[in-house]
């Protein structure tokens, strides 16, 4: 199984970056670093790490590096496809700024059966994976303000094997919230999930802490998009 960690940064390399390199070494991943303008090409080139120096990007996908820009997140989008190509199996989806623990990437779920706790919303069609934590007060990014008081309104319907292809972990210190909510709550979170959990229903996630499938279509329509 081919396994890579993506991510693009403009900070030297940080704690997290030089954690996930460790991590990389040590647990047969590979580490694909995705530069901008204002990222210390030199400091990467040294690291343990693939990096892809702008000029490098220009040259492999120059359609879609140009339709991207430049000074955005959205380079990390040329990662995907780097590893795509190059065979991945899995591709993490990290920041430079969300340090794993030493565990991180052993519990892998995506592509092969797994029993998992299953939930549904009953009174709206979106689910909160914060819902049914022990920070239930809070809600995840992406999640629709209109429908906050709702999203609490979960029904626990059992055990289910499913074969995700998609799986999004979370985030212990400063969470990856609504901007709302962290401005309401300014939380420093401690989740206690302890196994797998999932719905049918349509839930946010984010990038900072997601594992693809290669056989995902979030994936595949970002690959052939070049």
């Amino acid at each position: 199984m081919k396994k890579f960690i993506v991510t693009t940064t403009i900070n030297k390399p940080t704690t997290a970056t030089l954690k996930f390199a460790e991590i990389a070494k040590r647990d047969n991943w590979e580490f694909i670093v995705v530069g901008d303008t204002k990222t210390p090409h030199e400091e990467y080139e040294k690291l343990d790490c693939i990096y892809l120096s702008p000029d490098k990007q220009s040259g492999l996908y120059p359609e879609l590096s140009e339709i991207i820009g430049w000074r955005t997140i959205q380079r990390r989008n040329i990662g995907f496809i780097y590893a795509y190509q190059n065979g991945a199996d899995i591709v993490a989806t990290v920041d430079d700024d969300n340090i794993p623990y030493d565990n991180w990437g052993t519990d892998l779920y995506v592509g092969r059966e797994v029993e998992v706790d299953y939930y549904e919303n009953t009174r709206f069609n979106i689910f909160d994976p914060l819902s049914v934590t022990n920070q239930s007060h809070l809600w995840h990014r992406g999640y629709p303000i209109e429908a906050l008081q709702l999203k609490n309104d979960v029904e626990y319907k059992g055990k289910k094997k499913i074969i995700p292809l998609i799986q999004a972990d979370l985030w212990d210190g400063d969470p990856d919230i609504d901007a709302m909510c962290r401005l309401t709550f300014k939380p420093i979170v401690k989740f206690d999930i302890t196994k797998p959990y999932a719905s049918s229903q349509f839930s946010p996630f984010n990038s900072q802490n997601t594992f693809i499938h290669r056989c995902s279509k979030i994936l595949c329509r970002m690959a052939l998009c070049r």
